[in-house]
């Protein structure tokens, strides 16, 4: 009784915090909202688009995803981090003056170098698709478009203007998926299709968000642009390319290290496979991490003291995992018999490999805290130790299917991995706000782990 009726007063304070103009509830709402419909339209659609495309061409989307990704890690030597939480006015437009002309000056050296080296970057000797050399602009301008996307959002959560993101990102990624489905049924460019609907979203989502208040805003930075301070600024937050920047990357790393091993050890269709799987695993994870990230950073940085900023984070931690589990643990069981009947039979492995992946789903969403607090405790080295050994970890659970050269096996020594070392990162970062969730993190791996021997029952009784 007592705990019910803690639950009916942490709704009541919900309710009445959404009520609340600017409140962290509402702005929420704005953002999940938004992202509530785009994962919508992706289920309506992405049935129709892998019945369109194949496991190749999923697998030719994962390999130049991965390096527009790569060179958006680095674009802004991490100072993007920085353009939330900075307080200073004009430190926050010398920063984002800096950001752009990073993301240009680089820019213009990754296309220089790929036409240097583009014989050392020809893939078909792995991939048997196109050669990545013969992509070299439309790598260059997708690596350029990525990098502006990562920016702007940041202009929006710091202007408070989380309405009118959300309605970009929305328009952004719907955009996204028609032009991703208009190719593939009405031209010719079906291996490029994935790729380029990916792009022209992001392209939407920039020019949309040149809105009046941002239009005017960028003249009062080309007005106030003096060089002696975004230099001043830089010295003052080189923290971030010393210690956020090779953390950022080897997180980045992490991500892709088992898209590079089926690269180079299995073949296309299991890359595309994987990427299928990931992109549904991900959905909810993205969408919390697209959401939440920001506001949780804007949030924690508003706190003045300890015991509000573990209050708000113990609150959100709670509803997190009960949610995450609500929505885990029936796909865990019934996933990979959906996957062949929502995307088709060639689509059954992608299926297999989402179910070992969701076992490392809740601690997925729960990690959203982790860089939040240790980046508001400016604990940046602790943050690229972790990133360090995640690495080694996600190569070490890699390693046995490698091995035996059995990519069912490699998946699961890498969910297994990251999952160990979730925990401990996860607890660490709490840990340093006075909370432990010790016996919540506990009882969680219990019912996820009873999930799985549910699902092995019933494809025992099924057989």
């Amino acid at each position: 009784m007592v705990k019910l009726k803690l639950l009916q007063n942490e709704i009541k304070a919900i309710l009445s915090s959404f009520k609340t103009k600017g409140s962290f509830t509402r702005n929420f709402s704005y953002f999940l909202s938004s992202r509530v419909i785009i994962i919508v339209i992706g289920f309506l659609l992405t049935p129709i688009i892998t019945r369109i495309y194949d496991p190749q061409a999923y697998g030719f989307f994962a390999v130049l995803n991965a390096f527009a990704i790569n060179f958006a890690t680095i674009s802004c030597l991490s100072y993007e981090s920085v353009l939330i939480i900075v307080k200073d006015e004009s430190k926050f437009y010398n920063l984002y003056t800096l950001c752009i002309l990073l993301i240009t000056l680089l820019s213009g050296v990754l296309l220089v170098g790929l036409i240097g080296f583009k014989e050392i970057l020809n893939y078909s000797s792995i991939l048997d698709i196109e050669l990545v050399y013969r992509n070299i602009f439309l790598l260059t301008f997708c690596s350029l478009i990525y990098s502006l996307n990562q920016i702007q959002p940041k202009w929006n959560v710091r202007r408070r203007q989380f309405k009118y993101s959300a309605v970009v990102g929305l328009i952004g990624q719907s955009s996204s998926k028609l032009f991703t489905l208009g190719l593939g049924m009405f031209s010719t460019f079906h291996s490029y299709g994935i790729i380029l609907g990916e792009v022209t979203g992001k392209i939407f989502s920039f020019l949309l968000n040149f809105n009046k208040t941002f239009i005017k805003e960028r003249f009062i930075i080309y007005k106030k642009i003096n060089w002696v301070k975004i230099k001043s600024s830089m010295k003052e937050f080189d923290a971030y390319p010393k210690f956020v920047l090779p953390s950022r990357y080897l997180g980045v790393l992490v991500s892709q290290a088992p898209i590079f091993a089926l690269t180079i050890f299995f073949n296309p269709e299991l890359v595309g496979s994987f990427a299928l799987a990931t992109s549904m695993f991900n959905l909810p994870i993205i969408l919390l991490r697209n959401t939440l990230s920001p506001l949780i950073l804007e949030k924690l940085s508003g706190f003045n003291d300890e015991f509000n900023r573990s209050s708000f984070v113990k609150r959100i931690i709670n509803l997190l995992i009960f949610g995450s589990l609500i929505v885990f643990i029936p796909l865990i069981i019934y996933i990979d018999i959906l996957f062949p009947i929502i995307f088709g039979p060639k689509w059954e492995i992608a299926g297999i490999i989402c179910v070992v992946l969701l076992g490392n789903g809740v601690f997925e969403i729960i990690k959203l805290f982790e860089g939040p607090i240790l980046q508001i405790l400016r604990k940046e080295t602790r943050i690229f130790k972790f990133n360090l050994i995640t690495l080694i970890v996600s190569v070490i659970g890699l390693l046995p299917g490698i091995i035996l050269k059995d990519y069912f096996i490699m998946i699961i020594g890498l969910t297994f991995s990251n999952f160990l070392f979730n925990w401990f990162k996860i607890s660490f970062a709490l840990k340093l706000i006075n909370l432990n969730f010790t016996k919540q993190f506990v009882l969680t791996s219990t019912i996820i782990s009873l999930s799985y021997i549910i699902k092995y029952i019933f494809q025992v009784i099924l057989i």
